[in-house]
């Protein structure tokens, strides 16, 4: 091998050696570009699933939340519409009192509103045929003990449904229906009939 042979094969020998080394070092350069971008996927998929984890989380919750908050609108409805059902049995029961208890009952309540004059009594066909058609002169008797003045007589008129009276004097009416009397003493006594009905009062 001549002298131009020997150092033509050394620059091959060389120039291979070189390019190995470029191409080693492009292979490691891409391997840690690779380690870094799987690195960089795995992190951001773990932030992925760590983001869609707290999103269904907190979805659960909201919908728990909005569970509870409707389970307990029901309840309290429920609990509402018990109190309304006991009230509306009492007035009930009232309306359904024996003729005595129940005259002496609208005896008190009519005497319990003082005024002068003459009145008219406004009560259903129902409670006109219970009291009687001697009731009016009965609290007329009854007023005149107390100094009061005037003549009570049944209206032309009468209530849609029996449970109380209305007391009308000119424009002015007095409402002693089951149903207002009842509506009025209600805020006093709702409270003590939910701990009756549940034990306590939410």
């Amino acid at each position: 091998m001549t002298g131009t042979e020997r150092i033509r094969e050394k620059i091959l020998q060389d120039a291979t050696a070189a390019a190995e080394a470029v191409l080693e070092a492009g292979r490691q350069e891409a391997d840690a570009i690779r380690a870094a971008a799987g690195e960089k996927r795995r992190a951001a998929e773990a932030e992925t699933t760590r983001r869609i984890e707290a999103a269904f989380i907190a979805h659960e919750q909201r919908n728990a939340a909005t569970l509870q908050l409707e389970m307990r609108k029901q309840a309290l409805a429920v609990r509402q519409r018990m109190v309304d059902e006991v009230f509306s049995k009492a007035a009930a029961v009232v309306a359904d009192l024996p003729e005595k208890s129940y005259r002496a009952l609208i005896s008190a309540m009519i005497l319990s509103n003082i005024w002068q004059g003459d009145a008219e009594l406004v009560v259903s066909m129902t409670d006109r045929e219970r009291l009687g058609s001697g009731f009016p002169k009965e609290i007329d008797n009854l007023r005149r003990q107390e100094g009061l003045s005037g003549t009570l007589r049944y209206a032309a008129d009468s209530l849609p449904v029996h449970g109380g009276f209305v007391l009308r004097r000119g424009e002015m009416e007095i409402n002693g229906t089951l149903e207002v009397v009842m509506a009025g003493i209600r805020p006093k006594l709702e409270r003590h009939v939910a701990e009756i009905l549940f034990g306590e009062f939410r």
